[in-house]
């Protein structure tokens, strides 16, 4: 999948992006490491206005995938904020995290398809459904204790939007860790 840095090189982003970024940074220094996705989701839930922290460009979605945005890089590495916009029916590939993260829904009728790991088998189990509506915030430490494949179940765009712990230039790589489902 192609990623678009388009918005970190040099682009205007919306004023109340870089109050996100600020009080996520104040979060992720405050937080333990465990407490660290937690606490990024709280501050998640305070900005749930896609028009309020994205531009029309990147509130467009691709007819080929979801497509990505990263919206802003941490200077010194510590997170990285990435907007995903969702065509009806486009999901990600079952997954877990090579990082902690968590991540909104702003806009539109989401779906999070649950795994529990099964280490004898190598593979991901289904386990549930969860139905994530616009204002849902979710958080996960790395591993495979949190598998899931996310899609949009709805008929227009979706809008959610992921904080990762990983620099900018590794949010491609370094993020989803790829799970066999069984």
């Amino acid at each position: 999948m192609r990623f678009n840095a388009t918005s970190v090189a040099g682009a205007a982003q919306p004023q109340r992006l870089h109050g996100l970024a600020a009080d996520i940074d104040r979060a992720v220094a405050a937080a333990s490491t465990a407490q660290t996705p937690a606490a990024v989701a709280g501050v998640l839930a305070a900005y749930r206005e896609p028009d309020e922290l994205l531009t029309p460009a990147q509130q467009a979605g691709n007819a080929e995938h979801y497509a990505r945005h990263l919206l802003y890089a941490h200077p010194l590495g510590r997170f990285s904020i990435v907007a995903l916009a969702w065509q009806p029916g486009q999901c990600t590939p079952v997954h877990g995290h090579f990082t902690w993260c968590a991540y909104a829904v702003l806009r539109g009728a989401m779906q999070e398809e649950q795994y529990d790991w099964d280490a004898a088998g190598q593979c991901a189990l289904a386990t549930r459904v969860v139905a994530r509506a616009p204002g849902d915030c979710v958080a996960s430490l790395a591993g495979l204790d949190a598998i899931h494949r996310l899609r949009n179940v709805g008929a227009g765009t979706a809008i959610s939007l992921h904080v990762y712990g990983v620099e900018g230039d590794r949010v491609a790589t370094h993020v989803n860790r790829i799970a066999r489902a069984a």
